[in-house]
């Protein structure tokens, strides 16, 4: 059955695929105005891959075995990655990815003030996405990503996580890469962060989700269905938060050129 889900994906994915927002990436201002709103697609793959630690790895007051040693050890090495990976492969920097991704954001001048803040808030148990310091775009992309976790439907999670992050991730980071003018000279915690995720997602994580989905859904049509039905709004909300921020880029470039 997983094959029929990801042929029913597959016109939605290569649309993300090629999506005009990499070539737009020309120039500092332009990386500066994607990064400061990317980052919170950042903030949200680790909610997403949290909420599916909770479920094949939970963390009580005791302990007791997983029922699926293969998901606890999948999900447990995401969360190993993402949390507590090394800076350039250097073992004396261990950051998470999200920690990477702000230290790239301050090399090229990126505005991290209002991830920043939503985050503290989120440290008191506060969701709260009304300050106005957060672009529209993100408070759209995140609010569907929360609303997902919080139905707490297991293979609703495991899709948006699967299809909408780990499998085209390392596609979307490649355009990037490709089509926009990152280098290595100008971004080099930037295209680290890009390549370290086109290596360990395509290789290693990637491939392994498209198992935990097959593990989620077992043999019933119901489930399939809709972990399929996800799957396609997951891809269609990745292509809206594209979307939403071409245009505000284009809304900022408007703008700058009428001053």
């Amino acid at each position: 059955m997983i094959l029929q889900l990801l042929d029913s994906i597959e016109a939605k994915t290569d649309q993300l695929r090629n999506h005009s927002i990499y070539s737009k990436l020309e120039t500092i201002s332009e990386l500066r105005f994607f990064m400061e709103r990317h980052v919170f697609a950042v903030f949200d793959f680790m909610c997403l891959a949290k909420s599916l630690q909770h479920k094949f790895a939970p963390a009580k007051g005791y302990w007791t075995p997983p029922s699926n040693p293969q998901m606890a050890r999948f999900i447990n090495e995401i969360i190993l990655a993402e949390e507590s990976d090394f800076l350039f492969g250097d073992p004396e920097k261990p950051m998470s990815h999200f920690e990477i991704y702000i230290e790239a954001m301050k090399e090229v001048g990126a505005n991290t003030a209002p991830i920043l803040s939503f985050l503290a808030k989120m440290k008191d148990n506060k969701y709260d996405l009304s300050s106005s310091l957060i672009p529209l775009s993100c408070k759209r992309f995140i609010a569907e990503t929360f609303s997902v976790i919080q139905r707490n439907q297991i293979n609703e999670i495991a899709a948006y996580f699967c299809f909408g992050r780990e499998r085209i991730i390392p596609d979307l980071f490649q355009a990037i890469l490709e089509k926009s003018n990152i280098r290595k000279s100008t971004a080099p915690i930037f295209e680290f962060y890009l390549k370290r995720h086109i290596e360990i997602d395509g290789d290693e994580h990637g491939p392994i989700a498209l198992k935990m989905i097959e593990d989620v859904c077992q043999d019933d049509p119901t489930v399939w269905f809709a972990t399929t039905e996800a799957a396609n709004r997951a891809i269609l909300h990745r292509i809206n938060f594209w979307n939403d921020i071409s245009e505000e880029l284009n809304a900022a470039r408007h703008k700058e050129l009428s001053l």
